[in-house]
């Protein structure tokens, strides 16, 4: 078994008319015994230096749990809290550097985190602020939500990494059993991806790709494709947000 993996990233209409840089990040990588990480982040609107925000959170990330040993059996809640607290820990004290670096507040770095570690009988989730991840265990069609994304009270609203409270509300979930398909998003796409009420996934979006990506024989091609289709008009006219998608497929 190994993991096919790619990810796309790219600006919102208004990002592009403004002359704003994309704001999301995300990364990828596999470890050794069929484990496979990955992350999104989502830089604040409001945040000057979103996008270094986002990077930070998502490279930070991907170094920390690809140094950690994943027992073969799913962690029990206790360390699978400690984990959160770890990865929250070690996020904001490569958040304060890059202030530092930057000489900006750290209001500046705001960002969501989503990350997960898919191992060949567990995938474990973590989440501060919206967006949404969604798997799909092999040999069944459905597809279903990792975490419920946090919203806030009010409309735009959400945690983000940088906040005090992050490692207190960070979601942490697990899904036992052996998953083909694992994929994030930032919450550009929770329009278009979740079906409403209940934020449920919208079966034929997560087929499609779930699709291309066994068949891509071309990583980077099928990356472009993906691309494309995040910033094609018809898709930005429903959603002129940062829109960034990452998948995975465990491929035989």
């Amino acid at each position: 078994m190994f993991w096919k993996a790619l990810f796309a990233s790219v600006a919102g209409s208004y990002h592009k008319s403004s002359g704003i840089p994309c704001q999301d990040y995300a990364g990828w990588a596999e470890t050794g015994h069929d484990i496979l990480i990955g992350v999104v982040a989502d830089g604040a609107g409001y945040a000057r230096h979103a996008d270094s925000g986002a990077r930070v959170a998502v490279e930070t990330t991907l170094g920390f749990l690809r140094r950690q040993e994943w027992p073969v059996s799913a962690p029990s809640e206790a360390q699978r809290a400690a984990t959160a607290k770890e990865v929250v820990a070690t996020v904001q004290a490569s958040l304060q550097e890059e202030c530092q670096k930057l000489s900006c507040a750290l209001t500046d770095l705001a960002a969501t985190l989503l990350t997960f570690v898919a191992t060949p009988t567990y995938v474990l989730g973590m989440q501060i602020g919206d967006g949404f991840m969604v798997a799909r265990r092999l040999g069944e069609p459905v597809y279903a939500l990792l975490c419920q994304p946090q919203h806030g009270e009010y409309a735009n609203e959400t945690i983000f990494t940088i906040s005090p409270d992050a490692a207190a509300s960070i979601s942490i979930c697990i899904a036992a059993g052996e998953y083909a398909f694992v994929c994030a998003a930032s919450d550009g796409l929770e329009g278009v991806a979740l079906s409403y009420p209940g934020e449920t996934p919208f079966e034929p979006f997560f087929r499609t790709f779930d699709d291309h990506i066994e068949i891509a024989q071309d990583m980077e091609e099928a990356a472009a494709d993906v691309s494309r289709f995040l910033d094609s008009p018809r898709l930005n006219a429903r959603t002129p947000d940062d829109k960034t998608l990452l998948l995975c497929r465990r491929v035989r």
